[in-house]
């Protein structure tokens, strides 16, 4: 049952707020070059809001009872929801050991071992020699 528990929990705003970081990530990492692409996206974005609005699109208290329908008809799948979750698991559990190991021991273990060696806190070699999530996934109800 930890599917969306949290009341005030808004899928919309974390929608809007998690590609809002990305695009600044992509911007930041693409070089100033690319700055002038997301200002010109950004207002286009918010012309086309701005005439949404004019044209009579829903508020957010007219949107409330929508928002209501659909929290009551989820609550009322949790059981089917969490088998569907607990098969993806299971059949993905396998795979995400292997990725956790891989990721560990090619990209974290290399940046901590640049780092304890650029600050002259360790003189021996840091390695991860045993990385294992087991063999049975988690279970959710």
């Amino acid at each position: 049952m930890w599917l969306n528990t949290f009341p005030y929990f808004d899928i919309c705003l974390f929608r809007n707020y998690f590609l809002v970081c990305l695009g600044v990530h992509c911007v930041a990492s693409a070089g100033l070059g690319w700055l002038a692409a997301a200002v010109f996206c950004k207002v286009l974005h918010d012309t086309w809001r701005s005439r949404n609005k004019a044209a009579g699109t829903p508020e957010a208290d007219e949107r409330e009872p929508a928002r209501e329908s659909v929290r009551r008809l989820k609550s009322s799948f949790d059981g089917e929801t969490a088998e569907w979750l607990n098969k993806i698991i299971r059949q993905l559990w396998p795979g995400a050991g292997q990725y956790i190991y891989d990721l560990l021991k090619f990209s974290v273990e290399k940046l901590i071992q640049a780092n304890l060696k650029k600050e002259n806190i360790i003189k021996h070699v840091f390695c991860f020699e045993d990385i294992s999530l087991g063999d049975t996934p988690f279970h959710t109800e």
